[in-house]
């Protein structure tokens, strides 16, 4: 078996020996088309900022009550970043005519934080809308917070307003109005907390890095692309040239003659022109082909 795989190793490093050309130049032409393909592609940077987000319904603002996201809650932190509303306020912001280029978002680690990356063909523009949709985020997270608080504000008003219309339809002197006077009180305490709530909300999320301008761009990446094109060109290159050695039926070495024919090899003559007209056993005696006939 190890005689049989020393074989089948050596009959690879042969066919790899006699095609070579088979396998160099599909992987120097896949190398060269990659590279000249990637210069002739505009560069595109990239751009992150990175924003802290408190749970929904806590506020940055109040540091004792903050708790950490689960990984559902950043998932759909990240879809609202990533979404229509958040890229409108983008455009509406910096009064743009068209819709802004789209952002991505992502977790980083196992933190409450997310990473917005924003990728333009200007790398100043990456940066300014990285930071865009950083502030943009956190306006349409703040609007929804106090939408939240206005509409809780507005149930308990108008359970203030049920209640004053009870209390004036009682007398006086009713039991039962020292009650609901108690009760229109507390709801009003609430109804002031969460007025003051609304005006303190901050969206709950704030901008702990912004982004800056990059200098590299990350597309094309030339020496990338090169290797993966090699790579193919060399696979292109290996199963040409297998195929090429396995189509090709010629007898070049006595080891392939052996094996063809089943017999052993006594002699390899070498073909060589004579120096002059006569044969070669008299014109060179000493000649290898003259030693290999005696063989």
């Amino acid at each position: 078996m190890v005689q049989n795989s020393e074989a089948s190793l050596r009959d690879y490093v042969s066919v790899f020996a006699r095609r070579k050309f088979l396998i160099i130049v599909p992987v120097a032409v896949a190398a060269i088309v990659a590279v000249a393909l990637s210069a002739l592609q505009t560069p595109v940077y990239a751009a992150s900022s990175e924003v802290l987000v408190q749970p929904r319904g806590q506020d940055a603002l109040f540091e004792d009550q903050q708790q950490n996201l689960n990984d559902r809650a950043i998932q759909t932190e990240i879809q609202v970043i990533e979404g229509e509303q958040v890229r409108d306020r983008v455009a509406q912001n910096l009064g743009l005519d068209q819709p802004s280029p789209r952002a991505s978002a992502d977790s980083v680690g196992q933190t409450d934080v997310i990473r917005i990356t924003v990728r333009d063909e200007n790398s100043v523009n990456a940066a300014v809308l990285a930071d865009e949709y950083a502030r943009a985020y956190i306006e349409v997270r703040q609007e929804q917070a106090v939408t939240e608080l206005l509409t809780a504000s507005a149930e308990v008003q108008a359970a203030i307003d049920d209640l004053q219309v009870q209390i004036d339809a009682l007398e006086l002197d009713d039991p039962r109005r020292a009650g609901l006077i108690a009760q229109a009180a507390s709801f009003q305490a609430t109804l002031d907390e969460l007025r003051v709530d609304a005006a303190l909300r901050t969206g709950g999320a704030v901008v702990i890095r912004s982004a800056a301008v990059p200098t590299t761009p990350v597309e094309p990446t030339p020496v990338a692309t090169a290797m993966l094109a090699a790579i193919f060109g060399l696979v292109i290159g290996v199963g040409a040239a297998f195929l090429v050695d396995l189509l090709d039926n010629k007898v070049r070495t006595d080891e392939q003659l052996q094996t063809a024919t089943g017999v052993p090899v006594l002699a390899v003559v070498p073909v060589d022109p004579p120096p002059d007209e006569r044969p070669i056993a008299m014109s060179e005696p000493s000649h290898d082909a003259v030693e290999a006939y005696r063989g």
